[in-house]
Order: C-alpha cells, then sequence, then structure tokens
C-alpha cells in the first residue's frame, strides 16, 4: 500500500476528486494549506507586502500499489497546466492500515 500526497491548488479540487473516484479511490483527506513560493515573494516585496505565501490545499489517500502509477497520472493531467507549477506528488509506503470499526487490515480497508 501507498500513501499519496499531494499539494494542488484549490480550483482544481472538484476535477482531482471526480477523476481518482474513477480510478478506483475510495476516499480522499483534504486539508487547506499555505504553500511558501521564495519566487513570488520577492515579486510582493516590491509591492510592499510581507507574505509569500499562496493558498493550497493537501489531499492525501492510501491506494493499493497497483494503483499508484494511475492516481499520480491523474493528478498530473488535472494540474500539469497551472502557471506557477508549485504544485507537487509524494509517495511514501503505508506498513498497515485498520479499519477502526471492524478491526479489518490491510488492503481489506482500502
Amino acid at each position: 500500500m501507498k500513501k499519496v500526497i499531494a499539494v494542488i491548488r484549490p480550483f482544481s479540487l472538484d476535477e482531482v476528486r471526480e477523476r481518482l473516484t474513477e480510478v478506483g479511490v475510495r476516499g480522499l483527506v483534504v486539508t487547506e494549506v499555505k504553500f511558501e513560493d521564495p519566487s513570488q515573494g520577492k515579486e510582493l516585496e516590491m509591492f510592499g507586502l510581507a507574505t509569500s505565501f499562496s493558498p493550497r490545499l493537501k489531499i492525501e489517500t492510501v491506494v493499493t500499489d497497483e494503483l499508484v502509477d494511475e492516481v499520480i497520472a491523474t493528478v498530473v493531467d488535472i494540474c500539469a497546466g497551472a502557471v506557477s507549477g508549485k504544485e507537487w506528488i509524494a509517495v511514501v509506503d503505508v506498513e498497515d492500515a485498520v479499519r477502526i470499526r471492524t478491526g479489518e487490515r490491510g488492503e481489506e480497508v482500502l
């Protein structure tokens, strides 16, 4: 199992969620985050603004190993046209998962 973490622009969420559901993702955790963009910070300083943080969403899901490449391709396909290119994806190994209600473990939880 793998945990896929993606930081995307907020306006991409609806399409990402819809397309990931179509490829077999059964759930997402979505968190509002602020992404530090040092290059944008220099531009903002010219206008007397002190922040270099941009609003982003962090989406997380755990999927089977077989689904990882399709999840990545889907997110890249939707988000690759972003002007700033400050979106990214990380993939992390998941050792185990447990459904709290039933005690099921492993891929059955997905």
